[in-house]
């Protein structure tokens, strides 16, 4: 689930919503751990930037967790 939504948000931000940090939360995530979830996010994301400024192919594994 953890991995499901720190995809999304890192690939989808403007639809996540608290039904996704809900789902967190249910199943034993506390604030901390979904505010270090979403820097994982946020950070998935600049290194994709600064890999694509560099023309730094990126790993199949990242683009397979969106299929």
């Amino acid at each position: 689930m953890a991995i499901e939504v720190v995809t999304q948000a890192a690939l989808d931000h403007q639809n996540i919503r608290d039904v996704d940090f809900d789902k967190l939360k249910n199943i034993g995530f506390n604030l901390d751990e979904i505010q270090e979830l979403m820097a994982q996010a946020d950070l998935l994301n600049m290194l994709n930037t600064i890999a694509d400024v560099s023309v730094i192919k990126i790993d199949n594994e990242l683009l397979e967790a969106t299929a």
